[in-house]
C-alpha cells in the first residue's frame, strides 16, 4: 500500500487509526474493536459495552502488537507443511439452524479454511434456506440429514463470536497443532494470546480523543 501510494503514512501497534474522517483498521478480526470503538464514540460506553457482551468481547482499545503477525518463517513452513499433507485435507460439516449467528458461522468456517487442512462447508437436512439470528437467509453448501461424528464440527446456536473464535482456535490446536492454530490467528491478526501481548504494548488513547494530524 505504501508503495501505491507514497503519502500514506503508516502507524505501528494499533488496530484501528483515525485520520479525519477516515478510519483503518488491522486484520479481519479487527472488525470487532473498530465496531465496538464507533459505537462507543456515537452512542456512549455504555451502549458499547452492551454490543461487546453480546459478542462476546468484553475490552476493546487500538492496542496492537504488529510484530506478532508478520508472515515469518515459521508460519510459512507450516502453510507448506498442510499443504503438502493433501492425503490428510478433510471437509467439515457445520449443520445450519434457524436463528443461529451469522457472524459466528462466518468465523467458524473462514478459520478451519485457512488451516490448508480442511475446508468447513454448511449442511442442512433440506435444500432450502434458513434464516439467522439476524434474518440472514442461508442455503446449505450439502444437503445432508447428518455428517460423520469425526468431521463434524460443534453446532454454533447463539455462541458469541469472539467466543466461537476462541473455541474454534482451541479446537484447531486440539487436532492439527499449536502451530497450525498459531497460523490461522496470524492470518486472521487476532491476538489469540491477548494477555501477553497486551502487555508488551502501550495503552493508546480514544480516537475521538486523539486523532492523526
Amino acid at each position: 500500500m505504501q508503495g501505491k501510494h507514497p503519502s500514506i503514512r503508516y502507524v505501528a501497534n494499533r488496530r484501528l487509526v483515525v485520520d479525519g474522517a477516515v478510519a483503518t483498521t488491522t486484520g479481519i478480526s479487527a472488525s470487532m474493536p473498530m465496531s465496538l470503538t464507533l459505537i462507543e464514540a456515537i452512542a456512549g460506553r455504555a451502549r458499547a459495552e452492551a454490543v461487546g457482551r453480546d459478542i462476546g468481547l468484553a475490552d476493546w482499545d487500538a492496542r496492537h502488537d504488529s510484530s506478532a503477525f508478520q508472515f515469518t518463517r515459521p508460519f510459512a513452513l507450516t502453510a507448506m507443511r498442510n499443504v503438502i499433507a493433501f492425503w490428510n485435507r478433510e471437509q467439515l460439516g457445520i449443520e445450519l439452524s434457524p436463528g443461529m449467528d451469522e457472524v459466528s458461522l462466518a468465523l467458524v468456517a473462514d478459520a478451519w479454511s485457512r488451516t490448508y487442512r480442511s475446508r468447513a462447508i454448511t449442511f442442512a437436512a433440506t435444500a432450502g434456506a434458513l434464516s439467522t439470528r439476524n434474518g440472514i437467509r442461508i442455503v446449505p453448501e450439502e444437503v445432508a440429514a447428518d455428517w460423520p461424528a469425526e468431521r463434524r464440527l460443534p453446532a454454533i446456536g447463539v455462541t458469541p463470536p469472539a467466543k466461537a473464535l476462541d473455541q474454534t482456535l482451541a479446537a484447531i490446536e486440539e487436532r492439527y497443532g499449536m502451530a497450525t492454530s498459531d497460523f490461522v490467528a496470524m492470518q486472521l491478526e487476532y491476538p489469540r494470546h491477548g494477555a501477553r501481548i497486551e502487555k508488551r504494548t502501550a495503552v493508546a488513547s480514544p480516537w475521538w480523543q486523539k486523532s492523526l494530524p
